[in-house]
């Protein structure tokens, strides 16, 4: 497995130094846009929406639309410098019971391995959370965006999981949310066979 980040977990007046790992990969097939006259390879272009040219990927950049229309463009530079409290520290923001995480936020998981000074402060938050049956809800900068996540334990390791933002996670609005249906309890129980 390759490190993928490595920061702290930043746990009372403990810091808790770990790297993560992806904790899956995909097996898929993937499948190319292919021309079906040739089987030649379609390729997708860069193409700037102002002058219509092609864009070699020295020139791209990123940057941020207003809502008057204005573009800020913002260089690597810049963006490395943005300051990210949670950059190299998972900060823990609280503890909740497992169960009241809703698997709809979950996004991405990883596993985390203690440098070796820390294995005993790991393996004691490691310890705390299975036995109070909690999961540390947690903020992290990854590849520059700080996001949500939770920290939970599978064995002895602990897991951090990247969640959606609850701004995130849509509402789901189908027409029979609002009509009653007519159910008997009949109908809901299962049939013995």
């Amino acid at each position: 497995m390759r490190t993928v980040w490595k920061g702290t977990i930043g746990f009372g007046s403990s810091a808790i130094p770990v790297k993560a790992y992806s904790a899956a990969e995909d097996h898929g097939t993937s499948l190319h846009q292919l021309h079906s006259v040739d089987g030649g390879r379609v390729r997708n272009k860069r193409i700037c929406e102002v002058d219509g040219a092609e864009i070699p990927q020295g020139e791209l950049g990123r940057g941020y639309t207003m809502p008057g229309g204005d573009v800020v463009i913002l260089s690597d530079e810049e963006l490395a410098a943005l300051p990210l409290p949670t950059a190299h520290s998972i900060e823990i923001l609280g503890f909740v019971p497992g169960a009241q995480v809703d698997p709809l936020y979950f996004v991405k998981s990883y596993f985390l391995e203690p440098e070796v000074p820390a294995t005993k402060p790991y393996v004691l938050l490691s310890e705390a959370l299975q036995q109070a049956g909690r999961v540390a809800i947690v903020k992290v900068a990854i590849r520059q965006k700080e996001t949500l996540g939770a920290l939970r334990v599978r064995g002895q390791v602990i897991m951090l999981d990247t969640l959606h933002w609850p701004d995130e996670v849509r509402r789901p609005d189908f027409p029979f949310l609002y009509e009653d249906v007519e159910v008997r309890m009949a109908q809901v129980r299962p049939r013995r066979t």
